[in-house]
């Protein structure tokens, strides 16, 4: 184990990915009719993370540690 290695919990991307996954869980719960009231704030919402995802991937320096 490195210096720098991590614990998942310090993941940044780990969380925006939980983050995603609880919002999906919970939209899906809700209906799809929000997402035909409301496409273009879901595509949003999508592309949004996407970028996150892709700029966390740039600043994290650590892999996280296998436990």
């Amino acid at each position: 184990m490195s210096d720098y290695d991590k614990a998942w919990y310090a993941s940044k991307s780990i969380w925006l990915g939980l983050l995603t996954f609880a919002l999906s869980v919970l939209g899906f719960a809700q209906g799809q009719e929000f997402i035909q009231q409301w496409p273009a704030v879901v595509t949003v919402i999508g592309a949004i993370v996407g970028v996150l995802t892709i700029l966390l991937r740039f600043v994290t320096a650590a892999p996280i540690r296998k436990e």
